[in-house]
């Protein structure tokens, strides 16, 4: 058999990939959910993720188990405007996310621990063990969430509801348009500054200029076209939790 390295740092041209993966944590977390793995193991040089810095508060207290990735366990990872986050937990609680909608189980050990990988197979408790949920995204789903996005666009509170509820996004529901992208391109869909899902767009960001806030059947009155009814089809948005 073969068993492949996957390095983010050994790329001649890492400008694209920069934007996708930045880090390994992120990259192994993709890779995991290329393959559909169940579990991804994540050794470091720290015991798992801490409600502290362990190396400043020697009262911090380890977690054995994250059932949800909420923002305060978010904010165990340090500051996003800091790279001293809690023992470089930042990317690998952003890779525990990428897991979570995978639903790819994922651990946290200490590298240091004689035989961890086989203690952790076996089911010992060692590290941070990140639980992931049953509803997991499709392959085509995750690739519209976890890629590049070359633009976005605002929506209204009838909109991101529609969306929620598995609907397709109207024109009508488009409050502003930030970015150049062409049709067939993923953009970010954002309500009130929350980005909340992401999707392929079946207009160029010209043409939503000038079709956002307008009802379907004005399309063809003001472009002298109609690509389609919508603006994103529903099986091509992605909601990001």
């Amino acid at each position: 058999g073969v068993i492949p390295i996957i390095n983010e740092n050994d790329p001649t041209c890492v400008h694209e990939i920069e934007a996708t993966f930045g880090d390994n944590d992120k990259l192994s977390a993709m890779v995991a959910s290329k393959i559909e793995a169940d579990l991804l193991i994540m050794l470091s040089d720290i015991d798992g993720l801490y409600d502290k810095n362990p190396k400043r508060n020697p009262d911090a207290k380890l977690l054995s188990t994250v059932e949800e990735i909420t923002p305060e366990i978010e904010s165990f990872g340090g500051n996003p405007s800091s790279t001293k986050g809690t023992g470089g937990m930042r990317t690998k609680i952003e890779a525990a996310k990428i897991c979570n909608m995978t639903g790819c189980f994922m651990v946290i050990a200490n590298s240091a621990i004689e035989n961890a990988i086989l203690k952790i197979l076996d089911g010992e408790q060692i590290g941070t063990l990140f639980l992931t949920k049953e509803d997991v995204h499709k392959n085509r789903i995750r690739w519209i969430i976890l890629s590049k996005s070359s633009g976005k666009i605002v929506v209204d509170h009838g909109a991101k509801n529609a969306i929620e509820k598995k609907m397709s996004l109207l024109p009508s529901g488009v409050v502003d348009v930030t970015g150049n992208f062409e049709r067939g391109d993923i953009i970010e869909i954002e309500c009130d500054g929350y980005l909340f899902a992401k999707g392929i767009t079946d207009y160029s960001s010209d043409e939503l200029d000038i079709i956002k806030g307008l009802h379907t059947d004005k399309i063809v009155e003001v472009l002298g076209y109609k690509n389609y009814n919508h603006v994103i089809k529903q099986e091509n948005i992605g909601i990001i939790n």
